[in-house]
């Protein structure tokens, strides 16, 4: 079996969590002898002939996704969609995000996300077909738009694909199969002597993107008469430098702010630490969460998102717009011992492994196929 994947132009020069979940997908697909191929440009032609299917990636940064999921349709191929989905509103509306917050509390998410394409287009950083098409069509007439061209869909959670179902097909019967965002489970992986972050012993930590979505800074206030060290890992996220100046501002004695650390080495960081935070407006359910987890740490975690379907009673939950409970989840995770089911239950459901045989199976269902993961090569 041979599949195309496509994703947005920016997927490597502004990563997130989907960059993640597309390379290691990718790597773990090919262990199991599927060939695939990965393709970003709305440009460039595309040999569709070559491939038994195109799987796409993100239903919010429609442009690309509906511009391929055509491209495909029309050269006869199948087409699977992981929606990577979740209702940015509240997020928009309520979130630190500068005077964007103030103008958005009037705009529906369509003209949130439609205003931004147009601010892409004007600065120069995305003049392209699909640009085009979604300023011509709006972004709501986008979304609406590819749901025909999608013939099979892989959300990370089943509450993901309820929310997606609600908001986009009235509620209608989709064909779907939940695939897990995972962590790399190897021996080697995992391997860890702690010569790294030892002076961080028992802190909290807090990997991820710095910006008002991540929620960093009522963090930073729910911590702010606790004599905890605090680790930050990460960057400012493009337009949110002033959030950044905000957190430094508040931040008392013992936060630290390491900037970017190599994959690799959080495993170091992670094992030295007690807790790991992350307590965004959402989470599906957070890759950095899942890595900690499965490293040891007691997790805190959002209550929004696909986070319970993950973690169920074995994290620590808070309530991103409240200090208060940020505070008092930190604090109890804290003082909790660290709890070694929450790590064996990660290992065993979330890993490259099971997101790649259980996409493998999504493709078998796709095309026909029988029994095992690869089935035969012949359709029934």
């Amino acid at each position: 079996m041979r599949v195309l994947f496509q994703a947005r132009i920016n997927l490597f020069s502004a990563p997130g969590g989907d960059t993640i979940q597309i390379v290691k997908t990718r790597e773990y697909l090919q262990k199991l002898g599927i060939e695939c191929d990965l393709n970003i440009s709305v440009s460039a032609p595309i040999p569709y002939e070559k491939y038994d299917i195109v799987h796409l990636f993100n239903f919010t940064r429609i442009q690309e996704t509906n511009w391929f999921a055509r491209s495909a349709k029309r050269a006869g191929k199948r087409v699977v969609l992981s929606t990577i989905y979740w209702d940015n509103t509240e997020v928009e509306r309520f979130a630190d995000l500068g005077f964007r917050s103030v103008i958005n509390k009037y705009l529906t998410m369509g003209q949130i996300e439609y205003l931004k394409g147009l601010g892409r287009f004007i600065l120069g950083r995305e003049i392209n077909p699909a640009t085009v098409n979604l300023l011509l069509k709006g972004f709501r007439g986008l979304q609406d738009d590819t749901l025909p061209y999608i013939d099979f869909y892989l959300p990370n959670a089943e509450i993901e694909m309820q929310m997606f179902r609600e908001n986009f097909a009235k509620g209608k019967d989709l064909p779907y199969l939940v695939i897990p965002n995972a962590v790399e489970a190897s021996a080697e992986a995992l391997s860890s002597h702690q010569e790294s972050f030892k002076e961080f012993k028992d802190c909290i930590v807090c990997v991820g993107r710095i910006d008002g979505r991540k929620n960093q800074l009522n963090l930073v206030r729910a911590l702010k008469d606790s004599d905890i060290p605090v680790v930050f890992v990460g960057q400012a996220a493009p337009n949110h430098r002033s959030y950044m100046d905000k957190i430094r501002k508040e931040a008392r004695s013992g936060v630290h702010f390491l900037g970017w650390v190599k994959h690799e080495e959080l495993i170091d960081l992670y094992k030295n630490a007690k807790v790991h935070v992350c307590p965004s407006w959402y989470e599906t359910p957070g890759l950095a969460s899942l890595e900690a987890g499965a490293a040891g740490c007691n997790i805190v975690v959002t209550e929004k998102g696909s986070t319970r379907e993950y973690f169920g009673d074995d994290a620590f939950y808070c309530q991103p717009e409240s200090v208060a409970s940020i505070r008092e989840a930190v604090l109890a995770a804290y003082h909790a011992p660290k709890n070694l089911r929450l790590q064996e239950t990660i290992l065993k459901n979330y890993t490259w492994e099971v997101t790649a045989q259980k996409t493998a199976q999504a493709y078998q269902t796709v095309m026909g196929y029988k029994n095992d993961i690869l089935g035969s090569g012949k359709e029934k």
